[in-house]
């Protein structure tokens, strides 16, 4: 049996359908009715969508299910029971056409944007969202669906809590898409800082669609190619949108459509179909035309992703590794270490952290280290509270310290990309801490940063330490951590052989495609980290 994810190894090249809501508005669906109550009402006219897209030469066929979240639904309808609904009237079309077209087809459940923000840039919380799109996910998945599709996405933290809630229940393949304007997402993420995040949680497929024709699109895709090496794909739409006598039109034909995307296709985007504007026609000559230009074995520019580990905020990226600058980490918003600090967090007050932060930043910080551990203080309470507020004024990333799992799962959601997470008690020695850890890095695509210390002590020499970071990454692999998502922590101390000592031991850390960091002990309260 041919599996979605054999064909996205071999890079096969996949085609999508096209735009669902033009295609119900040419068939009959009346103005101001509710989509979803429509679709339900009327599953035979989806199915006659499903089956059009798919003798059009479509191999991904989208559920309607797009607002299929409470957010979007009439109050009326079940999200559970309508994406069950949704995705079961897909299954069927493929299952039926399948076999007369002798082809693999497979069923994507639609995840749209919900419409809301999430904190602190809106008013959603995290944990809210999370299970609503629960929710959703669990009825594609009962309906059948293969693979979970998250697309017109305009923010990552909404992206990336999305996935979260996907791997929360089911282990589908997950393809995501973002939606770019002018090169940047509506809340100023790039195609590389998007990129970089979603290598780091290892999607299964990444891609643009929405918001502008091929033409715009192909530069976009071209950053994403050279900043990932997932498969990637591009939904245009059928041109730029113009707006003429109060309608919204599209005006490339399926012929220019075609051509201008397979330049996408060249490009090296292995997953083609189509957004606002297209139909049936734009998607049978897209896929001739990309099968043609396969005839000919041309060959996609070559990819790669430098070594080390990436740190991402929605708007900035920190690369860690020997073949970048040095990176600062700020380490001075740390409870344990100033008793003003202590006073104000033990009262819910946060102004001298802000105030903390602004400093750090202003003298060169590339990320901000926040630790809350406390004695006496609900660690897993006061961690996302105090990150929250520091978000609203600080766009560089962050490094998590904590000192339990329960903070860690609680406090990760509410960051806005890949935070680099440090693991500052005993938790990570232990076994079962260790895989929770590891769990969430990988689910949050969280670098971590791995201690070198057994229990109180320091290994010695070069040759002692490099001992300790091989158990350390025979623990970690047990649970399939890529090294990009491992940072050596091969702490320093005063002393006149450590120079010679962290040398040693950063040089073994390059040679195994290792990020490194060092924390200069009992010297200051800045983080200086290098690759």
């Amino acid at each position: 049996m041919t599996t979605l994810r054999s064909l996205l190894k071999n890079n096969s090249p996949l085609f999508i359908d096209g735009a669902m809501g033009t295609m119900l508005q040419s068939l009959g669906i009346p103005s101001g009715v509710n989509p979803a109550e429509f679709c339900m009402e009327r599953m035979d006219i989806v199915r006659q969508v499903h089956t059009a897209y798919i003798e059009a030469g479509a191999d991904i066929v989208l559920t309607a299910t797009f607002g299929g979240t409470s957010f979007k639904l009439p109050s009326s309808i079940d999200p559970t029971a309508f994406n069950k609904a949704m995705a079961e009237n897909t299954k069927q079309v493929t299952k039926e056409l399948s076999q007369k077209l002798d082809r693999p087809l497979f069923v994507a459940g639609d995840i749209g944007p919900v419409g809301h923000f999430l904190k602190p840039l809106g008013d959603l919380a995290p944990e809210t969202f999370i299970e609503a799109i629960r929710a959703q996910v669990r009825g594609l998945v009962a309906g059948g669906v293969d693979l979970i599709f998250i697309e017109t996405q305009f923010d990552l933290a909404e992206l990336r809590a999305a996935i979260a809630a996907v791997r929360m229940e089911s282990d589908l393949p997950v393809f995501v898409s973002m939606t770019f304007e002018g090169g940047v997402n509506l809340t100023g993420t790039t195609p590389e800082i998007y990129a970089a995040t979603m290598q780091n949680i290892g999607v299964d497929a990444i891609g643009v669609n929405c918001g502008a024709g091929p033409e715009q699109l192909l530069s976009v895709v071209q950053k994403i190619l050279a900043s990932c090496t997932l498969p990637v794909f591009a939904k245009p739409n059928a041109g730029l949108p113009e707006l003429i006598d109060g309608e919204t039109v599209f005006r490339l034909s399926p012929e220019d459509f075609s051509e201008k995307t397979e330049l996408i296709a060249r490009a090296g985007a292995t997953i083609l179909g189509g957004c606002c504007g297209t139909n049936p026609e734009h998607i049978r000559m897209l896929r001739e035309r990309v099968l043609a230009a396969y005839e000919e074995k041309f060959t996609a520019p070559a990819r790669s992703i430098p070594s080390g580990a990436r740190i991402t905020s929605r708007s900035k990226i920190v690369h860690v590794g020997r073949d970048f600058p040095s990176v600062l980490i700020g380490n001075r918003i740390n409870a344990q270490n100033d008793a003003s600090l202590k006073a104000e967090l033990e009262a819910d007050n946060f102004d001298l952290a802000e105030e903390y932060a602004s400093d750090q930043v202003d003298l060169g910080a590339h990320i901000l280290g926040v630790n809350a551990v406390l004695d006496n203080v609900d660690e897993a309470k006061l961690l996302p509270s105090l990150l929250e507020t520091l978000l609203t004024y600080n766009s560089i990333p962050f490094c998590l310290n904590f000192s339990s799992t329960e903070a860690l799962i609680a406090t990760i959601p509410w960051y806005t990309g890949s935070a680099l997470l440090n693991p500052i008690s005993a938790d990570a020695s232990n076994a079962d801490s260790l895989e929770k850890i590891t769990a969430q890095s990988k689910l949050w695509g969280a670098p971590l940063i791995l201690p070198l210390s057994i229990g109180s002590q320091m290994p010695q020499s070069a040759k002692e330490r490099i001992q300790v970071i091989e158990k350390a990454l025979k623990d970690v692999q047990k649970y399939n951590m890529p090294n990009h998502l491992i940072i050596i922590d091969t702490l320093a101390f005063t002393d006149r052989h450590e120079p010679k000592i962290c040398n040693e031991t950063e040089e073994w850390c390059h040679e195994h495609n290792l990020a490194s960091t060092f924390t200069f002990s009992n010297i200051s309260s800045e983080t200086p980290t290098k690759g």
